[in-house]
């Protein structure tokens, strides 16, 4: 089972509020992976920024994800499309 969470931006330096941090404690079962989803996919460093804040306010309240990806334009939305119908975005 997964769990899709939207998020626009929480504060820089305090992260994910005691609400939302209580509710991905609740929701997250495993931590084997992440899918960001850019919302500016031609600016990957902002995107890679981004993932690497998230995944670090993630460690902070005890989950560490085994794999993560960024989707964005470094890979054809073609390929994006085959994996998520095969279930295999970890490649």
């Amino acid at each position: 089972m997964s769990s899709y969470y939207l998020f626009s931006d929480f504060d820089m330096y305090k992260g994910f509020t005691a609400e939302v941090r209580d509710n991905l404690l609740i929701d997250i079962k495993n931590n084997f992976k992440i899918v960001f989803i850019a919302s500016s996919p031609d600016f990957f460093e902002i995107s890679d920024k981004y993932a690497k804040r998230y995944l670090g306010w993630f460690s902070d309240i005890g989950i560490d994800f085994k794999s993560s990806k960024v989707i964005d334009n470094r890979r054809d939305i073609c390929i994006w499309c085959n994996l998520f119908i095969n279930n295999n975005i970890s490649k």
